[in-house]
């Protein structure tokens, strides 16, 4: 039985587990991703033509992709997060549209952003609050369920990590990219 193909987009998270998950699937996807930090939603909406050239598109299962971190995040000391609420939450819903048409046969899954340890978050510049991660993700997953999309709670599988498993305020260690990349691995193949 030939293998199937899985596309993995997100952010620095992302690429802390996405080795893990190919290694995690090797016996049933070839597991592909940008090998850059996929940031904000709008870097994905305008990424996503380009990350065509990743493998063939019209082959692709499944996309699991996030986004969050950039967006709900307040950079050089902003009162507001750099996305506004209702446009992270319209834009997912334009980065699922878009995923469906470059990948027409793939299952789409959103998974929500994961947590971080507030008080590491030091000089502020790029601040970010479980709170409003936790706002980000609600909005990420009314845009997911009003598109038909499944979602992957990353948040919630992690938030019981303690803090030696983060290498700062939101990057996690190898352990705890390895606990991660199992997680999606799982979710996936369940879903193949």
């Amino acid at each position: 039985m030939p293998k199937k193909t899985v596309l993995l987009i997100g952010d620095s998270i992302r690429i802390g587990y996405c080795e893990k998950v190919k290694e995690e699937l090797s016996d049933i996807a070839d597991v592909y991703f940008p090998q850059e930090n996929c940031r904000d939603t709008h870097y994905v909406l305008c990424s996503l033509n380009g990350w065509t050239k990743l493998c063939d598109p019209k082959e692709v299962d499944i996309v699991h992709f996030n986004c969050g971190h950039w967006d709900c995040a307040r950079f050089n000391y902003a009162d507001s997060p750099l996305t506004p609420l209702s446009e992270y939450e319209y834009n997912i819903k334009r980065i699922i549209d878009a995923i469906r048409y470059y990948y027409p046969k793939a299952k789409v899954f959103f998974a929500t952003t994961t947590p971080v340890v507030e008080s590491r978050t030091g000089d502020r510049q790029a601040y970010r609050s479980n709170d409003d991660i936790r706002a980000y993700n609600a909005a990420g997953v009314r845009a997911a369920n009003e598109k038909g999309v499944e979602v992957n709670d990353l948040f919630e599988f992690a938030l019981p990590f303690d803090e030696g498993k983060y290498t700062d305020f939101c990057h996690y260690t190898d352990e705890a990219n390895v606990l991660l990349g199992q997680r999606v691995a799982r979710f996936i193949r369940e879903r193949l």
